[in-house]
């Protein structure tokens, strides 16, 4: 008899739980944990850089999260997937099986056209946002991704993410989640049409 997937193993989890748990990633004030709250969804861990937002998030959704915890933390390059979710697993047992779905926006500098432009005054040369460690944090996304297994993930940035110093970043991280295991696909949404006062963004 095969055994279920792990996928529904976690799914079959999450409803008699009666909510999925998120982990957000470059979270900010918690925008995108806002909507997925609104969802049903619960943030039981953010990770934010910057420290303005980042305690703008704990203000928000430390009231609000669920009975097993709620954690934020400051920097993606010093902190390992399980250590982001260790309140979740206190033995470290399988913190891999804590987490249901991972959310995020990337930083966008230097994928934007306003940013890139800024990159080329400040470096004096045109394409410097090509060499922005900024461009590569999304590495750190797909990292999470393969350690944690969400059910599903949820990646948002700008359209000119598509056209990266002659590379297609959408198309490269939707071909890297589909080598671990998901389907995926990204298109261009008109941020306009949800109320959002901005214009158009990649998402998967």
């Amino acid at each position: 008899m095969q055994s279920k997937h792990w996928s529904i193993l976690k799914l079959e989890v999450a409803v008699k739980r009666g909510y999925f748990r998120t982990v957000d990633l470059f979270a900010g004030c918690g925008g995108m944990s806002l909507g997925f709250h609104r969802a049903k969804y619960r943030c039981v861990t953010a990770i934010e850089l910057n420290d303005d937002a980042r305690k703008s998030h704990e203000i928000n959704f430390s009231r609000i999260a669920p009975p097993e915890g709620y954690a934020t933390y400051t920097d993606i390059t010093k902190i390992s997937p399980f250590t982001a979710v260790s309140h979740l697993s206190p033995l470290f047992v399988a913190p891999e099986s804590e987490v249901d779905i991972i959310i995020g926006g990337p930083p966008c500098q230097a994928f934007s056209r306003l940013g890139r432009a800024a990159l080329w005054d400040i470096a004096g040369k045109k394409y410097a946002h090509a060499h922005d460690e900024r461009a590569t944090m999304y590495h750190y996304f797909l990292s999470y991704l393969e350690a944690l297994k969400p059910i599903a993930f949820v990646i948002e940035n700008v359209r000119e993410m598509g056209k990266f110093v002659g590379r297609n970043i959408a198309e490269e991280i939707a071909a890297t989640a589909q080598e671990l295991g998901y389907e995926t696909r990204y298109t261009l949404l008109n941020a306009v049409w949800y109320g959002v006062p901005q214009l158009e963004n990649v998402c998967f």
